[in-house]
């Protein structure tokens, strides 16, 4: 039971970085955009 909540908490925290990391690299292209 312990190991299969850390694992929910690790797959959640993965999601949230992944989350961040697509919104900067959205925010980077439409920067670039426009400038372009």
């Amino acid at each position: 039971m312990e190991k299969d909540e850390t694992k929910e908490r690790a797959n959640k925290t993965a999601i949230i970085k992944l989350k961040l990391i697509f919104e900067g690299i959205a925010e980077i292209f439409v920067k670039t955009a426009v400038i372009r």
